[in-house]
């Protein structure tokens, strides 16, 4: 009995699962068949904030997104990952990093920014 309960909400999960398709700050999430979704950030990762209860620190310019972007200045073409492939874009502008981010890039490891 406890397996087959095991096996229902398994199977509920799944269907939650396949199911999502919502657009969060993030990006839009919609798994596709292998229960994987994609979404356009520069790795980041949830920490304790000091403004807020949560914040979102970046942790990697990796991203197929970031790789896209580098190099590229206000006015270059640049083709950003999209779903189902690719789609053309336009950078409009390039910002100065916010002066928390350039302490943290600045700070030596076991330091904080």
């Amino acid at each position: 009995m406890r397996f087959r309960a095991y096996l229902n909400a398994a199977e509920k999960i799944r269907q939650a699962i396949k199911a999502t398709n919502i657009d969060t700050m993030v990006g839009h999430i919609q798994y596709n068949d292998k229960n994987f979704a994609e979404t356009m950030l520069t790795g980041g990762q949830w920490v304790k904030g000091k403004t807020w209860p949560l914040e979102l620190n970046i942790i990697s310019n990796k991203t197929r997104l970031a790789l896209c972007l580098e190099n590229k200045a206000a006015g270059d073409p640049v083709m950003i990952p999209a779903h189902g492939g690719e789609e053309a874009a336009l950078v409009e502008t390039v910002l100065p990093l916010d002066e928390n981010i350039r302490a943290w890039i600045t700070a030596q490891p076991g330091e904080s920014a």
